[in-house]
């Protein structure tokens, strides 16, 4: 990937970058025990907002969810919900993923 040129992320909050500090940015503002003290708590980790990418812009409302597998501590779960209008009718899409 040439452009955009992003520096990787060390630091976060001041600290190292460590797969704790990770899992608390996926996580995000998701209201879960593992997510950072400073979050919202919503009923979301991520929400897309429009600007960001003209690919996701087609979509009114997005939702990005990233919580703890109940099975593996090194786990996360993934799920990303999508509402589109259609000529007729309303689309919902979901799909869910585990990370590992």
């Amino acid at each position: 990937l040439e452009n955009p040129r992003v520096p990787v992320m060390d630091t976060w909050r001041g600290a190292p970058l460590d797969a704790k500090a990770g899992r608390e940015i996926f996580i995000g503002h998701f209201d879960n025990p593992e997510a950072h003290p400073t979050g919202q708590k919503l009923p979301w980790s991520w929400k897309i907002v429009t600007g960001a990418n003209p690919a996701y812009d087609a979509f009114p409302a997005q939702h990005q969810i990233f919580y703890p597998s109940e099975k593996s501590p090194k786990s996360l779960w993934y799920e990303h919900s999508t509402n589109a209008q259609h000529l007729t009718r309303q689309i919902t899409t979901r799909f869910h993923h585990r990370l590992n």
